[in-house]
Order: structure tokens, then C-alpha cells, then sequence
């Protein structure tokens, strides 16, 4: 018993300490989007993701969880990577012209919908389209209005419209152009599969900007689609990440695997998107079965796991046991250099290869990590300047700021995610009266060790 002034020891059993909170586990969150068999019984679209968190509730919503369902396969995949937030929308559509309007669709009514990363299942990135018909399907883009070079009277060369197409669509639509602010008197011609304009004779002698509206025409197919939709996404909301799969081989000999692994190109979109091509991954499902599967959904829900600046390379690729075939360092090699993601066995583990991304070879965003570290400084950087929003624009709120941000990329600097920083706050006198404010970020990223060179000479003696 405890004594009140007799000096020594107060004993206190604490209990509690052995049960774990799941909230220190969270993960981020996956969607999946796809069909759950080689049509659907939607009669039209839906667009209503449901939250499924274990095998009752999926089948209450999708069907028999087996594997000829598409959709349980990549929900049970995401699972076993340990993904805990996991949502799914079902696509309707028994063809890919079909499924293609249907993700138009999904996607129009997702742009404000929050999510980590979105996962296609049930169709591929490079599935052949034929004439889908999107005629009237008008996307109002006018918030991407930017400012294009400064051309002076001089100038007789094409000026370029800087149209983003958006959702893999060649573009029409209707376009406007502004001289310093006022509407261009001047005639020109607009090219939409180009995104060029031409002026009839001299340009605009000020800054021409452009507000343009425009329908879908040709399509690009639907990892263009994809790409399109999370780089609109991610503008609107936080990053959005985008992962398909290519097609297969037509089999596992060594013809049909040299033929399609050779004939795959370079994969360029964005950023955003990660495909996912070469041998297929065998994965074991709740009934004991084996089903062979691209491992998509296993690949995006081990990434909703990792931190920012832990990589998917050479990590093993969750709940996978075999592949078809086992591609060559070569042509794991050909693979990396076309921004495709792909596995392969090592030491007896089925093993990622490369956590790639499909932006150029030019961009700073052809590493998954450099993607998702940018929005995580983006991210920290909103959370500690939101509480400012509605303060005065003064110069002890902006100090302040300063303080603020410091202490947030100073703790990712902790943690490993970059390595260095710097930035800037300020506001102009303009800006202090319309109430605006400039935060300026730059930063050093984690970079991933890809490679280990190990030279070996022999000596006589040392």
C-alpha cells in the first residue's frame, strides 16, 4: 500500500499497454475501379465507391468472391499488401469501347473525390478501342487558362496553346484569346490536334492568354485516360496516383514472351500513372485456388503502405508465390528503360523491379518516390499554412508562417523523406491588399540506391 511520507517506492501496474490501436496503422487510401466478370450486371454506370473491409461485405455488394471476378482479385490483392482503406467501384461495360465511356463517366463524377491512389482492373492500358462514342461529352476546363509566351508585333511564328489533354482525348472545342486581359482582335487559327495557334499576320503585341473549352474527339486509349484523370484530379484535390496493367503474353514460350516483350514501347504519360507489364504473378485466394493475375492491385495497395521514400524496388511484391516465366536481366533492362514496372524471381521471392513512373526520361517525376515526396511536402506545407487563412497579411503572421513551415520540413528532413530544403514567404504591397501571399518551396528529395557497383581484384599479397 502506498504511504504518504515514508520515503521510498509508489508501485503502479498500468494495464492497456499490450493492445494495439489500428489508427497507428494506417495506410493510404486505394480505389478500385473495374468489372467483376468479363461484362457487368450494371445496366448503366454507377458512380457510388463503397468502403468493402472483408470478404462478407464484397460479396454483399460484388458478387462470389472467386476468381474468375476480377474485382475480388485485386480487392483480395490490395489486402494482402496490407492496404486497410479500400474502396471499390464497379465498371459496366462488356467491351472496351463500353468500358472506355464508362470511365469517362466514373472520372467526370470522381474529380472532387478524395483518394490516394486509383487502381483499373478488368481492362488493360493498351486494350484496342474502336469508335467509342463521347459526342456532347463537353469537360469545362477553363481552370487551366495559362499564360503563354509574351509575343511582340513582330512575330509571324506559330504561338503555342498550352492545352493539356486532358483524359487521352485529341481535343475540339472553342477557344478565346486574350491580349493583356482584353479579347484579341486579330484573326488566327486554332489546330486542336496540334494545340496550335496561328496568327493571320502579326500577333498580339502583349500577353496573350488563352480560356478554351473543348469535347473529347480521338481517344488515346486507357492508360492515357487514366493518366489524364489523376493529373486533373491531383490539381483539384491532393495527389492522385493512377496503376494499370499492359496485356500479357499470348503465352508463356519463349517466341510469343521475346515477340511481346519486344514489342512493347515506351511507356510516356505522366508522373501519375504506373503501368505494370511482363510476367504474370500466381496469387492464392480464400478457397485455396491459384489464379494468374498482373498483381496491379497487389503492386498499388503495397504502395499505399510505404512511406514516401521507401521504394517499391527490389521489394517483394505482397501475397504473390509464382510467375509464368522469368524474364532476362536484358530484357528486365528494356523494361525499366520503357518506364514499365515488372517482376522477377530472386533468391526464390517474386521481386519488383523498378519503382518507375511513366513520366519522360526528362522529368523530375520518373521515380514513384519523388512523386509521392512532393505531395507530401505539399501536403505538410497546406496543413501549417491553413491555420493563417483569415489572419492579417503582416509581417509577424508571416514570420510566424515562417516558423511553421521550418518546424514541418525540418521533421520530414527527420524522418528521411528529404534531405534538404529551402523557402520563402512573402507578399507584394498588391498582394497584401487583395490578401494573397507567396510560400516558395524547394527541396532536396530522398533518392533511392539503385545500384551497387562492387569491383574485385586479385592480389599476390596485401
Amino acid at each position: 500500500m502506498p504511504y504518504n511520507y515514508l520515503p521510498g517506492f509508489d508501485v503502479l501496474m498500468k494495464d492497456g499497454g499490450l493492445v494495439i490501436d489500428s489508427s497507428d496503422f494506417s495506410t493510404g487510401s486505394l480505389l478500385i475501379i473495374g468489372t467483376k466478370d468479363s461484362g457487368s450486371d450494371l445496366d448503366t454506370q454507377e458512380v457510388n465507391p463503397r468502403w468493402v473491409g472483408s470478404q462478407s461485405t464484397f460479396e454483399s455488394y460484388f458478387g462470389t468472391a472467386v476468381a474468375t471476378n476480377p474485382l475480388f482479385v485485386a480487392w483480395k490483392q490490395a489486402v494482402d499488401a496490407g492496404c486497410k482503406d479500400i474502396r471499390i467501384c464497379e465498371l459496366a461495360g462488356a467491351t472496351a469501347d463500353t468500358k472506355y465511356e464508362n470511365l469517362h463517366t466514373v472520372y467526370k463524377n470522381l474529380e472532387d473525390y478524395a483518394v490516394d491512389n486509383i487502381v483499373v482492373v478488368g481492362t488493360y492500358g493498351d486494350d484496342t478501342l474502336t469508335t467509342p462514342d463521347l459526342t456532347g461529352e463537353v469537360l469545362d476546363y477553363s481552370q487551366y487558362m495559362g499564360t503563354l509566351t509574351v509575343v511582340t508585333a513582330e512575330a509571324t511564328t506559330p504561338v503555342a496553346l498550352e492545352v493539356t489533354l486532358d483524359y487521352g482525348y485529341v481535343v475540339e472545342g472553342s477557344v478565346k484569346v486574350y491580349d493583356d486581359g482584353v479579347l484579341a482582335t486579330e484573326t488566327y487559327t486554332v489546330d486542336y490536334l496540334t494545340g496550335v495557334i496561328t496568327f493571320d499576320s502579326a500577333a498580339p503585341s502583349g500577353t496573350i492568354t488563352v480560356d478554351y473549352n473543348y469535347y473529347a474527339g480521338v481517344t488515346q486509349g486507357f492508360a492515357a485516360q487514366l493518366a489524364g484523370f489523376c493529373y486533373a484530379a491531383s490539381l483539384k484535390n491532393s495527389q492522385v496516383l493512377g496503376f494499370m496493367a499492359l496485356g500479357p503474353a499470348d503465352s508463356n514460350s519463349l517466341s510469343d514472351v521475346k515477340t511481346y516483350l519486344d514489342g512493347l514501347g515506351v511507356q510516356e504519360f505522366n508522373g501519375s500513372l504506373s503501368l505494370i507489364a511482363g510476367p504474370q504473378a500466381a496469387f492464392k485466394l480464400t478457397d485455396g485456388t491459384t489464379c494468374l493475375d498482373s498483381g496491379v492491385a497487389a503492386y498499388a495497395g503495397y504502395v499505399a503502405t510505404l512511406a514516401a521514400q521507401s521504394s517499391t524496388t527490389n521489394k517483394a511484391l505482397p501475397g504473390a508465390v509464382a510467375l509464368n516465366y522469368n524474364p532476362s536481366p536484358a530484357q528486365l533492362d528494356a523494361l525499366c528503360s520503357k518506364n514499365i514496372v515488372s517482376y522477377r524471381i530472386k533468391n526464390g521471392r517474386i521481386i519488383i523491379t523498378d519503382g518507375v513512373t511513366t513520366a519522360g526520361q526528362s522529368s523530375d517525376y520518373t521515380r514513384l518516390t519523388t512523386m509521392r515526396i512532393a505531395n507530401d511536402v505539399v501536403e505538410a506545407v497546406q496543413e501549417v499554412c491553413d491555420p493563417f487563412i483569415g489572419e492579417p497579411n503582416d509581417i509577424a503572421q508571416r514570420n510566424a508562417l515562417n516558423t511553421a513551415i521550418r518546424s514541418a520540413l525540418q521533421a520530414m528532413v527527420k524522418v528521411g523523406a528529404i534531405q534538404a530544403f529551402r523557402f520563402s514567404v512573402s507578399a507584394t504591397l498588391s498582394q497584401i491588399i487583395s490578401g494573397r501571399m507567396n510560400v516558395v518551396v524547394e527541396v532536396i528529395p530522398a533518392f533511392e540506391v539503385r545500384k551497387i557497383t562492387l569491383t574485385v581484384a586479385m592480389r599476390p599479397s596485401l
